[in-house]
């Protein structure tokens, strides 16, 4: 539930209450505010809802919520170029990922260092993460702006170009679809 202190302090309708809700999981929260203010999931700023879905494990649970509720899954943060995708490799948030790709995110978007969320998984040996992209075709030889490729950052991970196996790729699409 909302903290009734931050939504006293700050004005209803405005994004900072929104990713405040976010931030505390808290879904009633994130559906009454945006039943009175849908633009907020179109609101300019940093931070924007989805990637503030990554913050915590508990809020990215939200994440195919606020797809529902159309936030973009192609905003990107102005700050580093970076998408929603970006935020949840980099911080290992399967079931914010999974319901990204499944609302249509781009698997190979680039952030602003040409870092797609595949390269950001390999430098954080997010293994798991890993194969959830490469499942919903991630590019494995997609070079960043260092000339770096996935397997650079983890040489050990098994990487191909097809990715996982054709039947561990088909479960884990079944799974973010149910999500």
């Amino acid at each position: 539930m909302t903290d009734n202190r931050t939504a006293r302090s700050k004005p209803l309708g405005t994004p900072e209450v929104l990713h405040d809700a976010i931030r505390n999981a808290d879904l009633e929260a994130c559906m009454m505010l945006l039943s009175r203010a849908p633009t907020l999931l179109r609101s300019g700023g940093q931070a924007r809802p989805l990637h503030a879905c990554a913050v915590n494990e508990f809020s990215q649970h939200l994440t195919g919520d606020l797809v529902r509720c159309g936030a973009s899954v192609r905003d990107v943060d102005p700050r580093d170029g970076g998408t929603a995708l970006h935020r949840m490799a980099e911080r290992n948030r399967l079931y914010g990922a999974a319901a990204l790709l499944a609302g249509g995110a781009d698997v190979n978007a680039r952030d602003g260092r040409r870092q797609t969320a595949l390269h950001i998984a390999a430098r954080e040996r997010h293994r798991d993460m890993a194969m959830l992209l490469l499942a919903f075709g991630a590019s494995s030889n997609a070079d960043d702006a260092d000339g770096k490729r996935a397997s650079d950052y983890d040489p050990e991970f098994p990487w191909t170009s097809e990715g996982p196996t054709r039947s561990g790729a088909a479960a884990v699409q079944q799974d973010a679809a149910r999500q």
